[in-house]
């Protein structure tokens, strides 16, 4: 089992690149799969701080802190979404217009 791996090793340090199936592991792929991930997770993050002002804002019925702070919650969850669903699209047109 073990000499299989060093002889796969062995391949792979002659052909110079790892190839899996299904998987980019390009420098260009591997940064676009980072650059994926967090912005999903940003996109996650914004929709709970939205999420969570909208909670505040109803269990602050009577407390005008509470619904303050609920309504800047949801305000900044809002524009955090703007901004990292359209500056892409911002970017791609921007890049087009000049090519």
């Amino acid at each position: 089992m073990y000499a299989l791996y060093a002889m796969l090793l062995f391949e792979v340090a002659e052909a110079g690149q790892f190839q899996i199936p299904g998987a980019n592991l390009s420098a260009a792929g591997i940064i676009t799969s980072i650059v994926n991930l967090l912005w999903g997770a940003i996109v996650a993050f914004c929709t709970v701080i939205f999420a969570i002002g909208a909670l505040f804002m109803i269990l602050g019925a009577g407390k005008e802190d509470m619904l303050q702070k609920g309504k800047t919650m949801m305000i900044g969850g809002i524009a955090g979404l703007v901004v990292v669903i359209g500056g892409p699209s911002i970017l791609r047109t921007f890049f087009k217009v000049f090519e």
